[in-house]
């Protein structure tokens, strides 16, 4: 099976929809990488404890798709889609307060707890 995985900006917060066949609840959101653009969906459980909004930067790992569609111009085009199993908000704050609290800690780690 093929996996997909995104780092990127999202285009616009995560909109809540509802299948119209099968009346099941998704979260569907834009994520922007270098001009192109991935269409997400994924489970409400994966954004329960995750605040996204526009702009914030995240990781996605999940199962792509394609689809061909035919634009206002009449051109054929293709879309990415993504059916995401793993979202993870990437935020700077969080790298630099982990390389601060790495960098202050000066305990030591038995070579018995080393897990390689």
């Amino acid at each position: 099976m093929a996996r997909l995985v995104l780092l990127g900006n999202l285009q616009e917060s995560p909109e809540l929809k509802t299948n119209k066949t099968t009346n099941e609840e998704y979260y569907s959101f834009t994520v922007i990488d270098e001009k192109k653009y991935y269409f997400v969906m994924c489970n409400p459980s994966l954004l329960a404890n995750t605040y996204l909004k526009k702009g914030d930067m995240v990781s996605v790992v999940g199962i792509p798709s394609s689809s061909a569609y035919k634009a206002k111009d009449g051109e054929i085009k293709s879309s990415i889609k993504c059916s995401a199993k793993s979202i993870e908000k990437i935020s700077q704050d969080d790298n630099n307060n982990s390389q601060e609290t790495n960098d202050n800690d000066n305990s030591t780690i038995a070579s018995d707890n080393i897990p390689f």
